[in-house]
């Protein structure tokens, strides 16, 4: 008998809230999946990303520079839309 997949509704973003509780900075890879998961089409994957930014705000960790130089890259590059 092969292992249940989950199914495409019981999949959830978790991991980007992992990501931010994790202990020490934040580098540009972690940035860089919160703010694909922010550009997301799927709601349920902007929100997991929305709270991910929460912890590292509330221990004043948050490196907005670093989160602005990831977005601006990633749209430059054509990887990420922005709506108008």
């Amino acid at each position: 008998m092969s292992p249940r997949r989950p199914t495409r509704t019981a999949r959830e973003p978790a991991f980007l809230e992992a990501l931010a509780a994790a202990e020490g900075p934040a580098g540009p890879a972690v940035y860089l999946a919160v703010v694909y998961g922010l550009a997301s089409v799927r709601e349920r994957d902007r929100e997991a990303a929305a709270r991910a930014l929460v912890l590292p705000t509330s221990r004043s960790r948050l490196d907005g520079e670093l989160l602005g130089r990831e977005t601006t890259e990633l749209v430059g590059l054509g990887m990420l839309k922005v709506p108008c």
